[in-house]
């Protein structure tokens, strides 16, 4: 089969039909050898329609005039201040940063489909495929403009979201991906993925979900049954059990918070992962505190309030944290 420069060219510019987009996926699952010719017409598109242009001579010129404002060493052996010259070197390996990477970037936001969710920000998505996602606070979901891996659908997770996956004619697997090198490989089910900085966890709810960690040389696999969660700790997937309700641990959705004797220094964890506050307990004992109970609130304001006037704390607001502390 062969297909036109023009339907290659339509497709990086984002105009390609439905049809077009379905004869290029096809057409690289014909033969490996044509994905060369893919980025090759890639490179050229870029060529051709950058996004960005950078003009190394004005940026060279503009270096120089910085250079020659700078003090000179004076009679007396006074020298250029060091700090002028760290910032001198750092703009400089920034534009080389810049320009270097442009490439890269331009090339990711051309394959990659990406939906990110603000602080505070909770974003239900429904995939081509027809696959049904809610994305957390704070989160990232890339998902790839064609299909590059024959039976293959992978997305890319950074945050949290939960998959409600659609079982497709000619049975192709979902797989997410993390930062943190798993994976958790479905076939039609329901199930949450959770990948911050804290950990990563899978919760299944409906169907069957296989989880690999991918930290090693030979990658641990681990199959979870309706209600099981796993968790990746220190590098290594931790034996499924049997968390709290699915609902519960889903709450977010809903703009609802379910705390099953949760510390106060783990509601702080979430509250800025979520919504991006920063606050503070520095009363150890209020620290390890827990709490069970469901609260609703749209915005963490709300929750330290409820939490405040529940636990009779008492809030202090200063620029960058908010403070609780017994009254």
């Amino acid at each position: 089969m062969t297909i036109p420069k023009s339907t290659f060219y339509a497709y990086f510019d984002g105009k390609a039909t439905p049809l077009q987009k379905k004869l290029l996926e096809d057409w690289l699952r014909q033969d490996p050898q044509n994905y060369e010719i893919f980025y090759e017409y890639l490179n050229d598109w870029e060529h051709d329609h950058p996004q960005f242009i950078p003009d190394p001579e004005a940026a060279f010129t503009s270096l120089l005039d910085r250079r020659q404002q700078m003090p000179l060493p004076t009679a007396e052996g006074n020298t250029v201040p060091a700090k002028r010259w760290v910032r001198l070197g750092l703009g400089t390996a920034a534009l080389l940063l810049v320009t270097l990477g442009l490439g890269y970037w331009q090339r990711h936001a051309l394959l990659y489909q990406q939906y990110k969710t603000a602080f505070g920000e909770v974003k239900k998505l429904t995939l081509n495929d027809g696959t049904q996602v809610t994305l957390n606070a704070n989160s990232l979901l890339q998902v790839p403009r064609l299909s590059l891996e024959p039976g293959i659908r992978r997305v890319l997770l950074t945050g949290e979201a939960t998959f409600s996956v659609t079982h497709t004619a000619d049975h192709q697997k979902f797989i997410v991906s993390t930062p943190h090198h798993m994976e958790v490989e479905v076939l039609g089910t329901e199930f949450l993925v959770f990948s911050r900085k804290r950990g990563n966890k899978v919760i299944l709810h409906k169907g069957k979900v296989v989880v690999r960690n991918l930290n090693h040389t030979q990658p641990e696999t681990l199959t979870l049954k309706p209600g099981e969660t796993v968790t990746l700790d220190k590098a290594r997937l931790q034996k499924p059990v049997l968390p709290q309700s699915f609902e519960n641990q889903t709450a977010w959705t809903n703009h609802r918070f379910v705390f099953d004797h949760q510390s106060m220094a783990e509601v702080a964890q979430q509250l800025h992962e979520q919504f991006g506050m920063n606050l503070e307990i520095r009363d150890s004992t209020l620290a390890q505190r827990r709490l069970v109970g469901s609260y609703e609130a749209t915005n963490a304001e709300e929750l330290v309030k409820t939490l405040a006037e529940m636990l009779q704390l008492k809030i202090t607001q200063t620029r960058q944290t908010v403070q609780l502390s017994p009254q």
